[in-house]
């Protein structure tokens, strides 16, 4: 790909190699993407074919840097645009969905948040949040807009494009439209007499909480009109919400303590709407215990020998549902022979003595809730006292993109043994598409496999198979992903979707 594309080359920022999304294109170090977006299963992002977002090339994804920087710029809170300025009232939450290329708008019931924070400058948009009075007279509207239909895939489309917006409450309205720009009405909900009232009779704070914690109410409406209720939850007096439910009918809920962050002033919020008028009760407050966090060690692996001079890569993942994200210096690794090791979930170390070790991995939440988990690994002093590797299918590369508009239809993939090249490996290999043909259905590692695109029949655009290798010796399996682009060529630009 160019060195450069369509970025300035006195970019202060400092990509990789072709601007691609990592720094290495092969072996543990590469990085990969994903996107769910593009139609298919398993849709990884290639670091040789795909570039970071910021080098403005054809196949952009987002390189670890770039990631980053905006992940640290939002949690500097350093926002680089002006606030606007902002008032804080009652506000309608209006949440709802269109199917594209249509003027269908399901509508969920109205909230009234109280003392919400909204904007006061006006929004432009293609439809508006209309609220009128009793006598049909405009009280205010309220301009949104709805990602285009064009940047979403055929099955988002079939699923809606969804909006959710705050609205202030005018003073007496008793009817909500959604209309588009020109006035045109797609929907109204009609309010009721009056708002109706609700009660939270459960939790309290005596209540027993061990497991499943059930919260209760009882609602009534001035002209009977049918109620729809959410449940929020607080773990800190109100500060704060979460939602647990919305738009049900019936008047109970249960929530699992073991996902209910901790809080020594927690409370329920039980929301009713009529559809447009809402009210809501709170729970007494109550208090739940601090959570244990959660520790994944991902590596080293079971049962790994290695000796004093190889680095050893030290990976956990660690979450905690009460604080949310743990800072890095929470997790810490020891080694039952060497101490401290290193803290952090990622790390790389070398110079282990020689001997057994037990490897640990800790998280601390700072609340006195610890988790830990460890793996043995074995240090011996010389190579040759290593093991031999076991016999296990490798297959590189893991993904192919062919492409015919550039005139490449075929690919070759390397089929390895994990134990050398000196210890043959049978295998099988079979294709989900038709339109991939293969030059073998069969052969022993170490070989190589061709594969073609036959684009014959073939609509323009995106295809996807997947390759499934088979050890014939054992149940063993390899997947290799394969993309295709068939037709014209096509440009690959930004889409970002607010």
């Amino acid at each position: 790909m160019p060195p450069n594309c369509g970025h300035s080359p006195d970019d202060p920022v400092k990509h990789y190699t072709n601007l691609s999304i990592s720094n290495f294109l092969t072996g543990s170090g590469a990085i990969w993407g994903w996107d769910w977006h593009v139609p298919g299963s398993d849709n990884y992002l290639d670091p040789a074919t795909w570039v970071d977002m910021m080098g403005y090339c054809n196949n952009e994804w987002i390189a670890d840097y770039t990631y980053n920087a905006i992940r640290d710029q939002l949690i500097s809170g350093n926002d680089p645009h002006p606030a606007q300025a902002s008032t804080t009232l009652n506000a309608m939450l209006v949440v709802g969905s269109m199917p594209a290329y249509t003027d269908t708008v399901n509508l969920l019931p109205i909230q009234v948040l109280p003392n919400v924070t909204l904007p006061i400058t006006p929004t432009v948009g293609s439809y508006a949040i209309v609220q009128y009075d009793s006598l049909g007279a405009r009280l205010s509207s309220r301009a949104f807009n709805l990602p285009p239909a064009s940047v979403l895939t055929d099955t988002l489309e079939s699923r809606g494009r969804h909006f959710a917006e705050l609205v202030p409450v005018a003073p007496g309205v008793k009817k909500v439209t959604i209309e588009r720009a020109n006035g045109a009405r797609l929907f109204s909900v009609q309010a009721g007499l009056g708002a109706p009232q609700v009660t939270v009779n459960a939790p309290t704070p005596n209540s027993p909480r061990p497991g499943d914690l059930t919260v209760s109410w009882s609602a009534s409406d001035p002209d009977s009109d049918p109620l729809n209720f959410s449940v929020a939850y607080s773990q800190d007096n109100g500060a704060t919400w979460q939602t647990g439910y919305s738009a049900i009918t019936h008047t109970l809920a249960t929530f699992s303590l073991a996902h209910l962050p901790a809080g020594k002033n927690a409370l329920f919020r039980v929301y009713a709407s009529d559809g447009v008028h809402s009210a809501f009760g709170d729970s007494p407050t109550f208090a739940v215990p601090n959570h244990l966090p959660s520790l994944d060690l991902l590596s080293p692996q079971v049962g790994l020998t290695i000796v004093p001079t190889d680095t050893l890569e030290l990976r956990a993942s660690a979450a905690d549902i009460d604080l949310g994200r743990l800072p890095d210096s929470a997790i810490t690794w020891r080694s039952n022979r060497d101490g401290v090791l290193a803290h952090g979930p990622l790390a790389v170390i070398s110079g282990l003595s020689a001997g057994s070790h037990i490897i640990s991995a800790s998280v601390d939440d700072g609340q006195g809730g610890v988790a830990s988990k460890s793996v043995l690994v074995t240090v011996v002093k010389y190579r040759e006292d290593l093991p031999p590797p076991a016999s296990a299918l490798l297959v590189d590369p893991p993904v192919i993109l062919l492409d015919q508009p550039a005139g490449q239809l075929q690919a070759q993939i390397s089929i390895f043994n994990q134990a050398g090249p000196n210890t043959p490996l049978a295998w099988t290999v079979a294709s989900d598409a038709a339109w991939l043909k293969l030059d073998a259905a069969s052969g022993t590692a170490p070989g190589r496999l061709g594969v073609t695109l036959d684009p014959t029949g073939l609509a323009d655009g995106m295809h996807y198979a997947t390759l499934t290798f088979t050890r014939a010796d054992v149940n063993e399996t390899v997947k290799v992903r394969v993309a295709a682009l068939t037709g014209k060529t096509r440009l690959f630009m930004p889409v970002v979707r607010k």
